[in-house]
């Protein structure tokens, strides 16, 4: 019962803050009831979670039939029986042991879900029986599957502590392999090694071992220490609901938008921009009786930003690149600013991200001395100027 009540609470508060966004071109076509959790219980099954009525109850009972499998295979592996259980009664054709062992791991498959309600989700995703029946369709169907790895990772060590419970139980001698962690054979080698220096030196290795010379210590190889889970799937464009691409040097995308659809995103917030400007101004002046860009602070700010940008151009000069004709500038590095984000550009020049965007779109030319960075931002030599 206690269980139960802890359960009924848990799965409430879903119900109110889980929230399942789909992509803004599908909403139109979306069931009302599909943009939310509806509870644990399913609307044509009362009392049971099966046949779900909402995409995210059907992706909670799918990922966890796959944990479920995750389970079986590792209780298989270390010997155990899935069909005794010990929480779970046991019923003809149900593994109940493995849904006990999956129960460690639950947590997990819950934040996965949680993670691909945040969308956005396509419609074709699911779909609809007679019934109102939810199912989850490829290739949604395939990003749950591409989690079994972390869910095998996460189950091994408590697979093995309870083969290991069960062993000290037992009235013979019983000897519990890590098949599933291979902890033991990590810990064998740690000793291993632990072993072949104590505190007179290293000792001396026997002839032949090793690629070093007899009488040397022979070179270790570097290992690095595993991730305690497989990265999960990467994440999709709010857009389009694509792969996003990943960077070289990061381990997941940089941003939540595709670059097709970053173009469109940035329209659309740059007209109501304005007008949510102006509403801002609108509400702050009718509190305080002047405008935010009128206010002390940001008055003094203003002037600050406006000396040193004077002092910055008198240490410049007009020496360096006062020959190199504008028209250059225009045809030949702005064009190439569109294919580098705001930050980038504003790292490079040390300027703001508002400077940057009106360089970026052609609105405003930028300083002379801003013109070596931004040409190596982009890839090009500045032109030879005759007499320099």
């Amino acid at each position: 019962m206690v269980e139960a009540v802890g359960a009924n609470v848990y799965w409430s508060c879903w119900e109110r803050k889980v929230e399942v966004v789909f992509v803004r071109k599908d909403l139109p076509r979306v069931p009302e009831h599909w943009r939310q959790f509806n509870g644990r219980r399913s609307l044509v099954n009362p009392g049971s979670p099966r046949s779900a009525t909402d995409p995210c109850g059907a992706m909670l009972n799918l990922s966890y039939k796959l944990c479920e499998v995750e389970s079986t295979l590792a209780a298989r592996r270390m010997g155990l029986s899935e069909s005794l259980g010990v929480l779970h009664a046991d019923q003809a054709g149900r593994p109940s042991f493995s849904c006990d062992v999956m129960e460690a791991v639950r947590s997990l498959v819950d934040e996965y879900v949680l993670d691909l309600c945040a969308g956005p989700l396509r419609k074709r995703d699911f779909t609809e029986d007679h019934r109102g029946v939810v199912r989850v369709l490829a290739p949604m169907s395939h990003r749950l599957a591409e989690a079994m790895p972390s869910f095998a990772v996460a189950i091994a060590p408590a697979v093995e502590h309870i083969a290991e419970l069960l062993a000290a139980s037992s009235p013979y001698a019983v000897r519990v392999p890590t098949t599933l962690s291979g902890s033991k054979h990590r810990a064998a080698a740690r000793r291993r090694v632990a072993a072949e220096h104590d505190d007179e030196g290293p000792r001396q290795p026997a002839l032949g071992r090793g690629p070093s010379m007899p009488g040397m210590t022979p070179r270790g190889r570097r290992r690095t220490k595993p991730p305690a889970s497989p990265p999960l799937p990467l994440r999709s464009c709010r857009g389009c609901g694509g792969r996003l691409p990943v960077e070289a040097d990061r381990a997941t995308a940089r941003t939540e938008w595709c670059p097709s659809c970053l173009a469109v995103r940035r329209e659309e917030v740059g007209s109501s921009l304005p007008e949510a400007a102006r509403a801002s101004a609108k509400r702050f002046a009718e509190r305080t009786g002047v405008l935010p860009t009128h206010t002390p602070e940001a008055r003094a700010s203003r002037s600050a930003s406006m000396r040193a940008q004077r002092m910055a151009q008198s240490a410049y000069g007009a020496t360096d690149h006062a020959a190199i004709d504008p028209e250059w500038f225009g045809a030949t590095v702005q064009p190439a600013l569109a294919g580098f984000t705001l930050p980038a550009i504003a790292r490079a020049t040390g300027a703001s991200t508002s400077a940057a965007s009106k360089w970026r779109a052609g609105r405003t030319v930028p300083h002379q001395r801003h013109w070596a960075s931004l040409a190596a931002l982009v890839g090009v030599n500045l032109p030879e100027v005759a007499g320099q």
